[in-house]
């Protein structure tokens, strides 16, 4: 077995920028309030993509009546 983590893959603010359509302003008020922790190489800007899947996968929302709802207006044609 192989105890080793696997390696962390990080990612530059115009990739993150890229992936969620967010404006730089919105990333940096990220950084700011601590939402989404970062690293910085002198000027560059890096996040663990890690940390992003965390950040999108705490604010799923549910809502069971979403998938009725479609169900329902999906076979009424």
């Amino acid at each position: 077995m192989n105890n080793e983590k696997p390696e962390e893959i990080w990612i530059d603010k115009q990739e993150i920028m890229m992936r969620l359509h967010i404006s730089n302003r919105t990333l940096q008020t990220w950084r700011s309030k601590g939402i989404l922790p970062f690293s910085r190489i002198r000027k560059k800007i890096y996040y663990k993509e890690s940390d992003l899947i965390n950040l999108l996968n705490s604010h799923v929302r549910h809502n069971p009546n979403s998938l009725t709802k479609r169900t329902r207006s999906g076979n009424s044609s």
